[in-house]
Formats: structure tokens, C-alpha cells, sequence
């Protein structure tokens, strides 16, 4: 299904910014997404293949591995970690809060807001809401996903 997509397309570009930061030259990605690893956003009905979300995850990494500057090498760092927290979430199957990955990295974000925005352009690049990738805004106090209250048994 979407998450398997979603596993595979982040796992794909991941490899790809690998590959580019070993090249001696990084003048443009020689490589397009295999058709068996685009996203079609989830929506049914219509064909991520060549240009999927795989492919525009990994031109805007290897774009930002490529310019020079510490306020570029920032984003790369604050988009792999955002996205290696999210790739975690897909695999296991958990659920977080934008919240709880803003805390996760706190170092790098200084304020919700910029990891937030780091969130919201995954979803645009992968073309998915932001629930297909486990992440779901809560209110105070309130829980989502399973819960199992324990009481401690009385004699």
C-alpha cells in the first residue's frame, strides 16, 4: 500500500543524495525514479512512475547538497533528520506528533515552526498528507492510536 510506497520512495532518495555526495561533479542527477518506487500520492487512480515523489524528494535533497553555504548544509540536516524520524515512524508502524519530532530535534529547529515547515515540504515533495507519513496533530491531553490502561490487580 501508500506506506510501502512511502518506505521505498524515502529509502530510494536517501540512496540517491548518497550516491550524488560521491560524485566528483554534482552538475545534475543522472538517474530517474524506477517506476515500481513512485508515489502516486495515495489518491488511487493515477501513476506516480518517472518523476513520482522519490524523484522530487531526491532532486531537492541533491539540490541542497549541492549549493554551498552553512544555511544550505542546514536544511539538508534539518530535512534528514526530519526524514530519517519519519522513515522510523513508517517502519514501525507508530504514530507521533509534529510536536513530538520538533522535540526529537530540537537542536536543529530552535522552534516548531521550522520543523513544521520541513514536514509540510515532505508532504508536498511525496505529494501525501501529512497522515499517510504517521504524523498527527493532538490537543492537549488527548491520545491517539492504541491505548491499553493496566490497573494493578487488588487482593
Amino acid at each position: 500500500g501508500v506506506r510501502r510506497e512511502l518506505i521505498a520512495a524515502v529509502e530510494w532518495a536517501a540512496l540517491r543524495l548518497l550516491k550524488a555526495s560521491r560524485s566528483p561533479s554534482f552538475s545534475a542527477p543522472p538517474w530517474k525514479v524506477p517506476s515500481d518506487h513512485a508515489v502516486d500520492g495515495g489518491g488511487g487512480g493515477g501513476g506516480g512512475g518517472q518523476g513520482g515523489g522519490g524523484q522530487r524528494l531526491a532532486d531537492k535533497l541533491v539540490d541542497l547538497l549541492r549549493r554551498r553555504g552553512s544555511r544550505h548544509l542546514l536544511r539538508l540536516k534539518r530535512t534528514l533528520a526530519m526524514l530519517d524520524s519519519i522513515h522510523d515512524l513508517l517502519v514501525s508502524g507508530r504514530h507521533a506528533s509534529p510536536r513530538e519530532l520538533f522535540y526529537t530535534h530540537v537542536a536543529l529547529f530552535e522552534r516548531q515552526r521550522r520543523s513544521d515547515d520541513v514536514i509540510k515540504t515532505l508532504c508536498g515533495l511525496l505529494e501525501v498528507p501529512r497522515h499517510h507519513l504517521r504524523l498527527a496533530g493532538t490537543a492537549k491531553g488527548l491520545i491517539r492510536g492504541h491505548c491499553r490502561l493496566l490497573e494493578p490487580q487488588s487482593q
